[in-house]
């Protein structure tokens, strides 16, 4: 009895450093994938909207088409090793599991990261991950014409905060009273100048 007391326990250790080695195996590439991963919020955007307006295709359209003319001027940056390459698509836009998720009520989170094949000339193919501060920068410098395309306003890329711009209307309410207000203290100044 006592041998199988001892082949029990020694297979139970060898489980569980099994389990434990496995464990830290998903906790390093989800780490990985983290790490790889931008994090975007957009404002005042719900889960349902986003799927049923066919919001995502054309999200995933404007971003490639903007890491195209990104990689035409850096090319290396992006594993090319010449300026010519294909233009790329929307499936080179790849969300994590889990993503897109509300917030809450009013933001849209995505996690995101570039990642397409790269077949060189006498090489063999490989998947090739945009790095982090690539993509953040391509989608920073989007940031409207992503607007553009979907309708709603990119409030976080990672942890930087973008403020919203205010609608057209208020802009020009508020130059057409500050305009007012201009011509009514010229005017006083001159009609007392006048009286004085």
């Amino acid at each position: 009895m006592r041998f199988n007391i001892e082949l029990f326990v020694r297979i139970l250790i060898l489980q569980l450093t099994l389990t434990r080695s496995a464990l830290t195996d998903a906790v390093v590439n989800g780490a990985l994938n983290e790490r790889e991963d931008v994090r975007v919020q957009f404002y005042m955007l719900q889960l349902d909207q986003w799927t049923s307006a066919g919001l995502e295709a054309k999200f995933k359209a404007t971003l490639a088409q903007a890491l195209t003319g990104y990689c035409m001027g850096n090319f290396t940056i992006c594993g090319f090793n010449s300026s010519s390459f294909e233009n790329f698509t929307a499936a080179s836009v790849r969300f994590s599991p889990g993503y897109p998720a509300n917030v809450d009520s009013h933001y849209l989170n995505l996690r995101l990261s570039i990642a397409y094949s790269l077949q060189q000339p006498g090489e063999n193919e490989i998947n090739f991950i945009l790095p982090v501060a690539d993509t953040t920068t391509i989608i920073e410098n989007n940031r409207m014409k992503l607007y553009d395309a979907i309708g709603h306003y990119i409030v976080y890329i990672d942890a930087q905060f973008y403020s919203i711009p205010p609608p057209h209307f208020i802009n020009l309410v508020v130059v057409s009273a500050a305009v007012g207000f201009t011509l009514l203290l010229t005017v006083v100044a001159l009609t007392m100048r006048k009286c004085a």
